[in-house]
């Protein structure tokens, strides 16, 4: 389960990101399981949950929306797009999420070609799942990883090494920039910016988290990031960005007293989402693969094997690992939700957790 877990009054919706896959629904309170619903292939992001539908999408090229009341199904499109690491987005009736490419595909004739279905971002009516605009000027063998962000009526993603806005009733193109080596984690949009961190090749930081303009795509300010990995989205609260990232040390010197080779670095860094100035950085041990989440003062993130709970002040609130059958534990992709006094999270293991927020 490496998907994100979704909390709505009470209840945790959950994906499996692996065969057969599914959509659990399980008591928030007691972890009892309230129903299941099959899918058409592995859902690989976390659902959305909109006025009593959850909706979803499968690396089987299915997309369903289902009555979270008692786990049946609405309806089911086929849109001949697999759907990957993009999570849905419901906004004014309108289901947007980004899907992958298919191909090569060889097409016969006198001289055989490849053809490449390009990726896109779909928008379908909530109701019936009918297309209402797709936008699929990404080239050839894409995928769109970004899960939309959508604001003023915009949608904002990215795909390939760049950065889009389209506007969300049509589809159109606003503006697109480009910003990063690969655009694979997801923007986030607070006050009039959109907020956005990714693998940079442009300078002597090998990333970096911009601050752009939503209307314009104008940047207002960067601010670098000493770590090489970095693919999971920020998070905006109360004027700061909160993005993860994480580094693998070598040690080339023999005479190194520390032993550090393959040893990775996670850190929290926490930036004026105003200015672009640094807060603080904070330690994350061993890595940082999820996207954080921010309630009542505390900030969650997944670190390799467990959580990580860091104040907005910058220090260490608590820390847990979890395990498993490996030595090592089971890894933490998912990012945390938070609710009802608990942190919900799923792990390589294919178990959901639920963890006391003040562990």
């Amino acid at each position: 389960m490496n998907s994100s877990p979704v909390v709505v009054e009470n209840v945790v919706y959950a994906a499996g990101t692996g065969d057969p896959g599914g959509i659990c629904a399980v008591d928030a309170t007691t972890g009892d399981s309230l129903w299941r619903f099959e899918t058409e292939g592995y859902v690989s992001s976390a659902p959305a949950v909109a006025d009593g539908v959850l909706y979803a999408g499968t690396w089987g090229k299915t997309f369903y929306a289902v009555d979270v009341a008692d786990g049946t199904q609405r309806w089911k499109v086929d849109v001949g797009h697999r759907f990957g690491s993009s999570s849905p987005v419901v906004a004014d009736g309108t289901v947007v999420v980004g899907a992958n490419g298919d191909g090569p595909l060889v097409v016969s004739g006198p001289e055989d070609e490849e053809e490449f279905e390009a990726c896109a971002v779909l928008a379908l009516d909530a109701e019936t799942g009918e297309e209402v605009w797709r936008y699929d000027e990404f080239g050839e063998r894409e995928n769109v990883d970004s899960s939309p962000a959508v604001a003023s009526g915009r949608v904002h993603v990215g795909g390939g090494e760049n950065l889009y806005a389209l506007d969300a009733e049509t589809g159109s193109e606003i503006w697109t920039r480009n910003v990063a080596a690969s655009a694979r984690a997801s923007p986030a949009v607070r006050d009039g910016l959109v907020y956005y961190a990714g693998p940079y090749r442009g300078g002597d930081a090998p990333s970096r988290l911009w601050a752009l303009d939503a209307a314009s795509g104008e940047t207002r300010w960067t601010y670098d990031l000493a770590d090489t990995a970095q693919k999971v989205s920020p998070a905006v609260a109360d004027g700061t960005v909160y993005v993860p990232a994480a580094s693998q040390r070598v040690c080339l010197a023999a005479g190194d007293s520390d032993d550090c080779s393959g040893v990775t670095r996670g850190r929290l860094y926490a930036v004026d989402a105003e200015t672009g100035t640094e807060r603080w950085t904070a330690e994350i041990r061993p890595d940082t693969r999820s996207s954080p989440a921010v309630a009542d003062g505390i900030v969650y993130v997944g670190c390799a094997n467990g959580i990580s709970a860091v104040t907005v002040d910058g220090a260490g609130a608590w820390r847990i690992d979890f395990e498993g059958e490996r030595e090592d534990g089971p890894y933490v992709d998912s990012s945390p939700a938070v609710a009802g006094g608990r942190v919900f999270v799923g792990a390589s293991d294919g178990r959901l957790r639920a963890i006391g927020n003040r562990a």
